[in-house]
């Protein structure tokens, strides 16, 4: 019951939420490079270096004033630090530290569809024991939301497209949703 309550009480922030907000003063040709770039990061460690470099080249030192996007992005970063390391426990602690730094980019943006996404893909690939299957649970929910609305104007078709398949295949998604997603896409491509 404290679980249905949770997710009611964020769609219902989430719709008085301005999403235009997660990109307040982010430029998007510099977004979308952030985005590229964070990408390769995923499979090579060597454009994390880079990717560090364009956010703080361009947004500063300072990370609690980044940008709500650009904080999820930092935060991912973090994590994609975790994924490489090395170490055991600077996995652990670079894992603690992005978990922090994608709720505090959450709880600025809560209906920023892909910095929910993000925060919902790195839970995805984390062991259970950790403890963050609420968070990935709530995530899954609100994307599925923000899915339906089919707002294209910062994640274009072919990105949602790819968030709606990822989803899918993650087993948080009830069958109806996963109807009505592919109706929703279906509908805009043609």
């Amino acid at each position: 019951m404290k679980y249905i309550f949770y997710i009611l009480l964020l769609l219902t922030t989430a719709l008085y939420a301005n999403p235009d907000s997660a990109y307040t003063n982010v430029d998007m040709d510099l977004l979308d490079k952030i985005r590229v770039t964070y990408y390769r990061s995923i499979e090579s460690e060597e454009s994390l270096d880079t990717l560090e470099q364009i956010i703080a080249n361009n947004f500063g030192d300072t990370i609690s004033d980044y940008p709500p996007v650009i904080l999820g992005y930092y935060g991912s970063y973090v994590a994609l630090k975790s994924k490489h390391a090395f170490w055991p426990l600077a996995k652990y602690n670079y894992f603690n530290e992005s978990m922090e730094i994608l709720s505090k980019a959450v709880d600025k943006a809560p209906n920023s569809l892909e910095i929910r996404f993000m925060r919902f893909s790195v839970l995805y690939y984390i062991p259970a024991f950790l403890g963050w299957q609420e968070e990935e649970k709530i995530d899954a929910v609100v994307i599925i939301s923000l899915l339906k609305n089919a707002d294209y104007k910062f994640v274009d078709f072919n990105t949602q497209k790819g968030i709606a398949e990822f989803l899918i295949k993650s087993g948080h998604t009830k069958q109806e949703d996963i109807s009505e997603l592919t109706n929703v896409l279906l509908l805009v491509k043609k």
